[in-house]
């Protein structure tokens, strides 16, 4: 609420102060002017009174929708958080099933492994045991060749014997006669 001023009565109270009505006119309109946009005390403690109900409006509407805004954050957190662990767990899931996946084929190659060395074991011990019973067989057959070879040579050389003992014995016989 603008000021109130009335020129007509203050413009007579200048001219009953000795101010020519011109001037006194002129004073008042003025003051006039310059006080127009003047406001009372009453309207200032009005306008901020209501300012400040505006303002405590805004703060509490501005609180409910951070409060709002806030809860929003946190549902949308906890959802995420909420997705994230169930991926975390199906990714572990995944993870958990490929390594079992690995590692049951590593033991499978491993078993194929162990059976083809069994396999190849029991081949070249079977292998050795033919070569082994082979060069046994081949070693019985030798000795029983030198056995008999040697046994050819021992009645070669008995019957040398024989025949030296027989050579000599004659030889004796007949230097005994000769001696005697």
């Amino acid at each position: 609420m603008a000021l109130t001023f009335d020129t007509g009565k203050h413009a007579r109270a200048i001219r009953d102060g000795g101010v020519p009505p011109p001037a006194a006119d002129a004073i008042v309109d003025a003051i006039a002017e310059a006080t127009d946009s003047l406001v009372t005390e009453e309207f200032l403690r009005n306008e901020m009174a209501l300012q400040t109900e505006r303002l405590q409006s805004e703060t509490a509407r501005l609180r409910n929708d951070m409060a709002l805004q806030t809860e929003q954050l946190r549902n949308d957190m906890a959802l995420q958080t909420e997705r994230l662990q169930s991926d975390m767990a199906l990714q572990i899931e995944r993870l958990q099933n490929e390594l079992a996946k690995q590692t049951e084929q590593l033991r499978n190659d491993m078993a194929l492994q162990i059976e083809r060395l069994q396999s190849e074991t029991t081949r070249q011990t079977g292998q050795l045991r033919n070569d082994m019973a082979i060069q046994a067989e081949q070693l019985r057959t030798e000795m029983a060749n030198l056995r008999a070879e040697m046994w050819r040579a021992m009645y070669r050389l008995l019957g040398a014997v024989t025949v030296i003992s027989g050579t000599i014995a004659g030889i004796a016989l007949v230097i005994a006669r000769w001696v005697v």
